[in-house]
């Protein structure tokens, strides 16, 4: 039995989505952090790894200091499948994460 083939076009259309997604929310948010004298790196990522891998490579790469990420709230069942983005982040990363709601 063959796998179900992917659709390549939609996939790179999601991709491109995503990233100009990603993109307006950096852009509406950074110029908050400067006026509030953070110093911040915007970088939208895309490897091949996961996302847990990416960001703490990224990190680590780049000796960012402090990690933060969002916390979705899956819970229960759903969280025991997918697992959690924000929990492998603290788990794996060598600098500091903090996990906001």
């Amino acid at each position: 039995m063959l796998p179900p083939s992917v659709d390549v076009d939609g996939l790179q259309e999601y991709y491109k989505y995503a990233k100009r997604d990603a993109q307006e929310w950096i852009d509406k948010v950074v110029p908050i952090a400067n006026a509030l004298g953070v110093k911040v790196r915007e970088n939208v990522l895309k490897g091949d790894t996961s996302v847990v891998q990416s960001l703490t490579d990224y990190a680590s790469s780049q000796a960012v200091d402090l990690i933060v990420v969002g916390r979705k709230g899956s819970g229960g069942f759903k969280r025991l499948l997918l697992g959690s983005v924000s929990n492998g982040v603290v788990n794996h990363a060598a600098s500091s994460v903090l996990v906001v709601r």
